[in-house]
């Protein structure tokens, strides 16, 4: 809070008086008068959607630090509240990024960057995280639709073998089959249809979370592959363990067999997600 006049009525009169009586209170209080003895670096975060200190405190302190020819960082979350959710991820890294130049001696001179830079800046990150996240999805759906498709499958049975380390791999590859016509019964082709569209639907899931969550700051290193490659083992198990009570054979050991199968079919397919959705989020 700058200033109190702007603050909740019942808050402040409770404490500074009325501010037509003590309008002294309220001045004594307030940050404006500050802004021409701020001598160190600073960044203002509000957001916009914030209807507990309205975003005015923050825009009559950037106006006076204006006036004081004191240049400063405002950052403003267009889609926070009082508290900032999904847009934590790009807070944070812009707190850290403000943190390094400052604590680098960059000064003033270091931190001039325009308010609409950041939120170009924001924007363009925010971006490249929907489009990995499209892009990796996408891996997924391709992966689903060939390997997984009632021609790739009738192949692999008829002309490989599970005893080999060649057939292991291609059946493995055919894990998320679908069908629209088969002979097995309508409970397990339900499941196994639903199987392959849960994986894509999860595979996109948690890979958003990723997105969001800090270790996916480290666009294109090791730590970026392995979580994406890890995200796609879980979205595989996770299908293989909920559609199998779908099934005629029903039950935890199923749900187990078919968690099993969705784990090794993410070990080895889910790097080829992970490196589609790596390179789409580089700089």
């Amino acid at each position: 809070m700058t200033d109190q006049r702007l603050y909740d009525t019942h808050w402040q009169e409770r404490y500074l008086g009325h501010p037509d009586k003590v309008p002294q209170a309220y001045d004594r209080s307030s940050l404006l008068d500050e802004a021409p003895d701020v001598r160190r670096p600073l960044m203002l975060i509000h957001g916009l959607l914030d209807d507990n200190v309205h975003p005015a405190h923050t825009i009559r302190l950037s106006a006076a630090l204006l006036a004081a020819g004191h240049p400063h960082t405002v950052v403003p979350l267009s889609r926070a509240t009082h508290a900032p959710g999904a847009e934590i991820a790009e807070t944070l890294t812009l707190e850290a990024r403000f943190l390094k130049i400052a604590m680098a001696g960059g000064g003033d001179n270091g931190l001039k960057t325009s308010t609409s830079g950041h939120l170009a800046s924001m924007a363009v990150t925010r971006t490249r995280r929907r489009s990995a996240t499209g892009v990796g999805t996408l891996v997924a759906f391709l992966l689903v639709l060939v390997f997984g498709s009632p021609i790739f499958v009738d192949w692999v049975n008829h002309n490989t073998r599970p005893d080999t380390a060649g057939g292991l791999f291609l059946r493995t590859l055919a894990w998320p089959a679908w069908s629209f016509n088969s002979d097995m019964p309508v409970r397990d082709l339900l499941a196994q249809d639903l199987k392959a569209i849960l994986f894509i639907v999860f595979v996109a899931v948690f890979l958003t979370m990723l997105a969001g969550a800090e270790l996916s700051r480290a666009r294109g290193t090791l730590a970026d592959l392995f979580s994406g490659w890890g995200a796609v083992i879980f979205a595989a198990a996770l299908a293989g363990f909920l559609t199998a009570f779908l099934s005629v054979h029903a039950g935890l050991y199923t749900a187990l067999v078919w968690a099993l199968g969705g784990a090794a079919y993410g070990l080895i397919t889910g790097w080829i997600i992970a490196l589609a959705q790596m390179g789409t989020r580089r700089p």
